[in-house]
């Protein structure tokens, strides 16, 4: 099978929920909207939160979603966000002491390291904030507010933000502004396939590439440009589809 028909194959099953996981204990639903942030997503909306809300509801939770269980964060997420919206907002937050922010996010199960998780909330949310932000962090706010930007420009101007910089959350968090988010991004097609240990595995297994000699900062590029040749055959939501940018859930495939 060609990568372009396992391209098409695979993201076609995974649409439609066609993946057959019943082999696996505590398995996840397949498709787009079992994934996480598409839940909360939806909840919000359900709640009548707009889409400027809910990027930024994504913007401040993807920054924590790292080295822990993505399914508690995001509903821990979901939940506060329900219980006190306030820590979603700027305004509110710079307006109260830290500690009552700290005390927040974790009676929520909301930070996990909750001294760099509370610092690195509030610091986002000032630099949105600041009446004198800079051209990069115009941009990020663009997107988030007003759902515009381009995708290649966001991955350089995020590096401003607290736990939002690293090569795999940064384009992950684009791909989530776009969907769920529902931002319209200019070049989201050069936008690169977020690579970590999973999406390593799933590739090397698929024999899409053979990089095991190589550590995943010196094979992550060469998966990349494996997946990205022929991303065009990829099926998705509308906002995705034909793109490079999407990343398997662990244990989806």
């Amino acid at each position: 099978m060609s990568i372009e028909d396992l391209i098409r194959h695979l993201t076609e099953q995974f649409t439609e929920g066609r993946f057959d996981l019943s082999a696996r204990p505590e398995a996840p639903e397949p498709g787009w909207q079992s994934l996480p942030e598409f839940r909360a997503a939806t909840r919000l909306r359900e709640r009548g939160a707009s889409d400027p809300e809910v990027r930024m509801f994504i913007t401040l939770v993807a920054a924590l979603d790292r080295a822990r269980d993505a399914d508690k964060l995001w509903d821990a997420a979901t939940a506060l966000h329900e219980t006190a919206p306030w820590v979603f907002d700027a305004t509110d937050v710079l307006s109260r002491p830290q500690a009552e922010l700290a005390q927040t996010l974790r009676e929520a199960r909301v930070s996990q390291r909750h001294g760099p998780d509370v610092e690195g909330w509030r610091s986002n949310l000032e630099l949105l904030a600041n009446p004198l932000k800079s051209e990069g962090v115009r941009s990020v706010e663009a997107a988030i507010v007003d759902g515009i930007g381009d995708a290649v420009s966001l991955l350089s101007a995020v590096n401003s933000f607290k736990f939002l910089r690293g090569p795999k959350i940064s384009r992950m968090w684009v791909r989530m502004l776009v969907a769920p988010g529902g931002a319209q991004l200019d070049r989201l097609e050069r936008l690169p396939v977020a690579v970590d240990v999973q999406v390593r595995k799933v590739t090397e297994y698929l024999g899409v590439t053979d990089t095991a000699k190589l550590s995943v900062d010196q094979a992550r590029p060469i998966i990349q440009e494996a997946w990205q040749r022929d991303a065009a055959a990829a099926v998705g939501p509308p906002s995705l589809a034909g793109r490079g940018v999407a990343k398997p859930r662990p244990g989806c495939l």
